[in-house]
């Protein structure tokens, strides 16, 4: 019986972790291009928040949001820098998105249950993806410095 190398274990948990990154930023984009379609034919978004608000926006900036999660996805999962500064920049205007969309909603009222997916979508999500990439970069951004594949 073999002995596994640690540098083995490491780096099938980056390759794991990155490809469940790629998977949700795909998630993401895919909404992204959901809430575009919605919003060019009724102004509401794909997930609806109930009847008391309704959370609108241009699907010109749902398309170009998606478009650089759909991009970032790829990119990171081919090991490519410029996707953990997509996927990152996202991420972040995501969560501006979803902070100023939580806005919209009285503190002191009943919140609609679709308020509370709105938050998961827009600001838990890509929260908990930037505080995972922030956990990569330093492991995945070392190969972008040196030739060849990363290095572990």
């Amino acid at each position: 019986m073999t002995r596994p190398v640690a540098g083995e274990a490491t780096t099938r948990s980056h390759e794991t972790l990155l490809l469940t990154l790629g998977g949700l930023l795909l998630a993401r984009g895919v909404l992204g291009l959901l809430d575009m379609w919605t919003l060019a034919r009724s102004g509401i978004r794909f997930v609806p928040v109930g009847a008391g608000a309704i959370v609108g926006g241009s699907p010109v900036w749902a398309g170009l949001w998606a478009a650089v999660c759909l991009a970032a996805a790829v990119l990171l999962v081919r090991r490519q820098a410029i996707g953990w500064v997509l996927a990152a920049g996202a991420c972040a205007a995501y969560l501006v998105m979803g902070l100023g969309d939580a806005a919209l909603f009285d503190a002191v009222a009943t919140v609609p249950a679709g308020a509370w997916v709105l938050f998961l979508i827009d600001v838990a999500g890509p929260a908990l993806v930037l505080a995972l990439l922030i956990s990569i970069r330093p492991w995945f951004l070392a190969g972008a410095r040196g030739p060849g594949r990363l290095r572990t």
